[in-house]
């Protein structure tokens, strides 16, 4: 106000229409999914913030919070490129990051045009909003049986199923993981070895064959030293 306590003065005038212009202008923000589509990859998402609008009557501020309403049909973005993807099902009560689009986002959602023309005058509307999995508040840390260290760990957050990378191998179904994976190839070879032994001997005990009893093992199922079998150990894997 001015000197004289009824005239405002020209900087409140301003600072007054700047926080209504820039009142319907949202940019992001936190949200949590209500509903997801996983058909579509479109959530209904509940803003995690009080919005502020203008508002004559409030003479302090003029602006005042109100709940904001849920946001239907909201794109998730999964990292996706190259031909690969990584996707997964949100859950109801999961965190987002709610990014606003500075134009409406119709025509592109619809066709994937590229220099496309809005179709509306919308700027910076929560209905051109897209949501981000994977924001967590601080105080709600991810659980320790995740905490990957030096590792890359991709899995569940109560750390049942999971690959973990380090940088010396490779573990899989959890971090406690001590055994090798059976190499196939090594195991094949074995069994057919052993099996063409054991015919031997039934042969020679049906037969009653003189000499050569028990007969010698096949070395391609004791390996190069007499007695170690050939190492079954995979270092790389195929799943089938």
């Amino acid at each position: 106000m001015s000197d004289d306590g009824i005239t405002p003065r020209l900087v409140d005038a301003l600072r007054d229409v700047m926080a209504k212009a820039v009142s319907g202008v949202h940019v992001s923000m936190p949200g949590q999914i209500i509903s997801y589509n996983p058909a579509t990859q479109v959530a209904q998402v509940k803003p995690a913030v009080k919005l502020r609008l203008s508002d004559e009557r409030d003479e302090v501020t003029g602006l005042f919070p109100f709940d904001s309403l849920p946001i239907v049909s909201v794109p998730v973005y999964f990292p996706t490129g190259g031909g690969f993807a990584i996707v997964w099902t949100p859950l109801p009560g999961d965190w987002v990051q709610l990014v606003v689009s500075s134009h409406e986002m119709d025509t592109w959602l619809s066709l994937g045009l590229t220099e496309i023309e809005p179709q509306s005058s919308r700027r910076h509307d929560l209905s051109d909003s897209w949501a981000i999995p994977g924001v967590q508040p601080i105080s709600q840390p991810r659980p320790s049986a995740v905490l990957a260290g030096t590792d890359l760990v991709l899995g569940r957050l109560d750390g049942t199923t999971e690959i973990r990378i380090s940088p010396t191998d490779i573990k899989l179904g959890g971090a406690l993981a001590i055994d090798p994976v059976a190499l196939s190839t090594a195991n094949d070879a074995n069994w057919s070895a052993l099996t063409a032994w054991v015919r031997v001997v039934e042969t020679l005990i049906n037969g009653l064959l003189p000499g050569s009893f028990p007969p010698a093992a096949p070395p391609t199922l004791w390996g190069s030293s007499a007695g170690v079998p050939a190492p079954t150990a995979a270092t790389v894997v195929k799943g089938l």
